[in-house]
Parts: C-alpha cells; structure tokens; sequence
C-alpha cells in the first residue's frame, strides 16, 4: 500500500523523488514484474 508517512525509500516516493529531480528510475529483475498498489486509508475500510 502507499500514502501518507511513508518511508521515502519504498518505491512510489522513490519513483515521485527521482522523476521530480529528473533522475533515473529504478527498474528491478527484467522489468515484466507487475505489482498492484491499494491507498492505505481504502486498505484501512477494507
């Protein structure tokens, strides 16, 4: 999951970070690894 207080490490803070700083984005494996991302808060209601 991801939003607020999240570590700036973890991967969607990682991606916002670099693509603001026009800094190349981390790619893991081959690239075909397919994740699925859920807002905490709705992780929270669910």
């Amino acid at each position: 999951n991801y939003g607020p207080y999240q570590f700036p490490e973890k991967l969607i803070p990682l991606m916002i970070i670099n693509s603001i700083n026009n800094k190349k984005l981390p790619v893991y494996g081959d690239g075909l690894y397919v994740r699925d991302w859920i807002y905490v808060i709705d992780h929270n209601k669910a």
